[in-house]
């Protein structure tokens, strides 16, 4: 059943749809919404209006607007308050898109007028004023912490979270993503996909790749992973790796040491991956240091691991 968010062509326009209804549908939403934009005095929600693909009073539908450079989405009162949202996950920001709309606004009266750009590229520094950015991720993270008060935000994660998986798989080219890692959910009431484990193991590979404490390890905060994660849709996961600092200028992953993510139905497995045609000097070295060598490295990692592992909800106590 194609779900009820699913009504314009263009993907910018698929998610500002969600959000529109959404709002509209919870006025509970609204104005904390509105608030974690960055906005003040914000009038009453009953006051609140939310139109699609619009300049209020001026109103149409479909992607057809896209060619007349309206705002995705327009939340106003009568009294010469606006909030335009424009949504990029595609396209890149246009400075003088935003300039338009703002100014379009003022010719319909709307003195007070705001803008919110939300985006998953970093935005240009020249915003006019009057704008807000927020990146895609954040407000998904924002709805989240909503879902157990609100049906809305849990269908607006929900089809958040089906958006991306679709992305993905289908390699469309959006750059980053537009949800963020919140844990592994697989379970009973969960049960594991290959769509969300592609899902998962792109985002999960974000986080990873840019914590601090697997710098000093040696990732490479700016490696390329892997493009697209392509396999069997089987119980044996879907994988993706973190490339060293070690390893650049490296064509092939393959012929350097690197971390290995793997998501599966019987859980995630991390593996720091040998290959067998490793270049360098590295088998070398790892041979001198022989086997009582090798094991006594292991026994040092491990150790380091303990205070980690000891945070870690779900953990195994077998060592």
């Amino acid at each position: 059943m194609r779900n009820v968010f699913d009504q314009y062509s263009q993907p910018e326009n698929r998610l500002s749809h969600a959000l529109a209804c959404t709002l509209e549908a919870d006025h509970s939403l609204l104005r904390p919404f509105i608030r974690w934009c960055g906005i003040r005095n914000v009038p009453p929600a009953s006051h609140l209006r939310v139109t699609e693909q619009s300049v209020p009073g001026e109103e149409t539908s479909g992607d057809e607007s896209e060619g007349r450079g309206l705002p995705d989405v327009c939340i106003f009162d009568q009294d010469s308050w606006v909030l335009m949202i424009e949504s990029k996950v595609q396209g890149g920001v246009s400075v003088n898109q935003i300039r338009r709309h703002l100014a379009t606004a003022g010719r319909h009266a709307f003195d007070k007028r705001q803008m919110l750009l939300l985006c998953v590229d970093d935005p240009p520094a020249n915003l006019p004023p009057g704008t807000t950015v927020r990146a895609w991720r954040d407000l998904y993270a924002w709805f989240r912490r909503r879902t157990a008060k609100s049906r809305w935000a849990r269908g607006l994660t929900d089809y958040m979270e089906t958006f991306d998986s679709r992305m993905i798989a289908e390699n469309y080219s959006i750059r980053g993503t537009i949800t963020m890692f919140d844990g592994l959910r697989f379970g009973n009431d969960n049960p594991y996909t290959y769509r969300e484990a592609k899902r998962m193991i792109r985002l999960l590979g974000d986080e990873l790749q840019q914590r601090r404490d697997l710098h000093r390890l040696g990732v490479d905060p700016r490696g390329k992973r892997r493009t697209a994660i392509t396999g069997r849709r089987s119980n044996r996961g879907v994988w993706d790796f973190l490339p060293l600092k070690a390893s650049r200028g490296s064509s092939n992953f393959t012929g350097r040491p690197h971390l290995t993510l793997v998501i599966r139905d019987m859980g995630p497995r991390a593996a720091v991956t040998v290959p067998h045609g490793v270049r360098g000097g590295f088998r070398t070295r790892l041979k001198e240091v022989g086997e009582d060598g090798f094991i006594d490295l292991l026994r040092t990692i491990e150790k380091r691991l303990r205070p980690t592992l000891k945070r870690s909800p779900g953990r195994s106590n077998h060592q």
